[in-house]
């Protein structure tokens, strides 16, 4: 199955090192796992969302990288998950909505599994208004919780541009 231009791009943007360990938050039926895991060699992807069924797509969908080691699924929250402090180069999340809003103990919580030096990619598609309202938001929510934004991008999609947020401790 083929992946959606929107995770393709989105893949392009993070532009994973054969060697990065990349957390997905929110990975849905993990059609941007797909995307990502190819590249990796030595370097792992784990992947949360708190619904099982998309879980288990997403296991369906990346059987081979599951099975090489690239990937590890879990079905649990940023809160319940086990996951290593530090353990991260790079944190990725596509349309999650506790990144657009201050205050955010969620976002607080990313900085606990970021390695020094990673980033944080934030990836907000709106389902077809194009709704550029939220880029600010999530802007002014890294800013207040002392990330620095480093970059942003967006690209045209139909129905709706996506936009890329990037940060950084």
């Amino acid at each position: 199955m083929a992946i959606p231009a929107r995770f393709a791009w989105a893949a392009t943007v993070i532009d994973a090192a054969a060697t990065d360990h990349i957390l997905e938050i929110g990975c849905g039926a993990g059609l941007l796992v797909a995307s990502l895991a190819e590249g990796l060699t030595t370097g792992i992807i784990v992947a949360l969302d708190r619904s099982q069924p998309m879980i288990t797509r997403a296991a369906k969908r990346n059987e081979e990288w599951i099975t090489t080691k690239k990937v590890n699924l879990l079905a649990a929250t940023l809160y319940d998950a086990p996951l290593p402090d530090k353990g991260f180069h790079k944190i990725v999340a596509f349309n999650v909505n506790y990144f657009w809003k201050t205050g955010s103990p969620e976002l607080a919580l990313v900085k606990k599994f970021l390695k020094p030096g990673g980033k944080l990619y934030v990836f907000h598609q709106a389902p077809a208004t194009g709704d550029r309202k939220t880029v600010p938001a999530i802007k002014a929510a890294l800013k207040a919780d002392d990330w620095k934004v480093v970059d942003t991008q967006s690209k045209i999609f139909e129905p709706a541009p996506a936009y890329a947020v990037i940060a950084a401790r």
